[in-house]
């Protein structure tokens, strides 16, 4: 592109003063000097439509780049909704920094044919959870987009390869228009967990007779995807002993959902519902699968002794199983 540059702006100024003759074009390069390259802006690379569509905020957040550093401007675009099932994504670009010098010799993995680019994945330093796709766009030009899933490491790149094809639609080379992907919505309560109220699921009669404190504490709130409405009974043994009991009832939440746990647990029928135990050092975790989008979760342990840390749980199991919808 030719640059205007002031001095021979002046002079056009003057030339218009003093003739009547109006002169035309633009002003050329000062010869030896390096043309000025305008910054990128990685926070341009998506429209706040296309945020939209991923369900993202409109605005990302810009972080300048560290070139010395070996490291390119970034932009960082949170969930639009904080109650909502999705993460961050993030963008890197750049146009002073090779692709070969940042990567330090990292093996290409997987390409991908996303928005008439190929991007390419490569290993990440913090895991197979996260996902780092870039293409190259010069010799020292690049893009990198980057997401991850902590609960399942092969939707890592779920994200990214969604963002891909919009953010290609930016870059030279790139199809200009790309298909918005249709924004996932929070799940709907459902089915028959919708009206249970956790605190009512065990009698103070019940609780004081395993211990615990008849005096519930409310947990969560039907609102919230990420804490759904559960239940708290304190101890009543001291600081030590068993672990206060917290029920959860998730009619919006798959049973595979639930933090923290393993892939699978022990199997422990009572009253003709299946659950499945998960106990972990001191405590002890319990999971009912009621239909594919809601479930119910409890979790206690005992503090002193890890060989008792499902007493408490498997005790309970039964008086839930009898209180809960059929």
């Amino acid at each position: 592109m030719k640059l205007k540059f002031a001095g021979l702006a002046l002079a056009a100024v003057a030339l218009t003063a003093a003739c009547t003759t109006t002169v035309t074009g633009s002003a050329g390069q000062v010869p030896g000097q390096t043309p000025v390259k305008k910054p990128v802006d990685p926070c341009a690379l998506l429209t706040p439509e296309q945020t939209e569509s991923l369900n993202l905020e409109s605005q990302g957040k810009l972080t300048p780049g560290k070139p010395e550093q070996l490291l390119p401007p970034n932009c960082a675009w949170s969930p639009g909704d904080p109650d909502a099932r999705t993460n961050p994504l993030y963008a890197s670009w750049t146009e002073e920094l090779s692709l070969d010098d940042y990567v330090l010799g990292a093996l290409p993995g997987e390409k991908f044919e996303l928005g008439g680019l190929t991007w390419t994945r490569y290993g990440s330093i913090l895991g197979k959870s996260h996902c780092d796709l870039m293409v190259r766009l010069g010799e020292k030009s690049f893009v990198q987009l980057s997401s991850y899933d902590s609960q399942d490491e092969g939707k890592a790149c779920d994200l990214s390869k969604r963002a891909a094809p919009l953010v290609a639609s930016h870059l030279e080379g790139g199809d200009p228009s790309p298909t918005l992907p249709t924004p996932s919505r929070p799940p709907v309560p459902s089915g028959p967990l919708v009206s249970v109220q956790p605190c009512s699921l065990l009698t103070p009669e019940q609780a004081t007779s395993l211990t615990l404190s008849p005096v519930t504490i409310t947990l969560g709130t039907t609102t919230d995807i990420k804490r759904p409405p559960g239940c708290e009974w304190d101890d009543a043994d001291g600081d030590g002993g068993v672990k206060a009991l917290d029920v959860y009832v998730g009619a919006a939440r798959p049973v595979k959902e639930w933090p923290l746990l393993e892939e699978s647990g022990e199997p422990f029928e009572a009253g003709g519902k299946k659950w499945e135990l998960y106990p972990d050092g001191k405590i002890c975790s319990a999971t009912l699968s009621v239909t594919e989008t809601s479930s119910v979760m409890i979790t206690s342990g005992n503090l002193d002794d890890p060989a008792k840390n499902c007493d408490l749980v498997k005790t309970v199991i039964p008086l839930l199983s009898a209180a809960l919808p059929s």
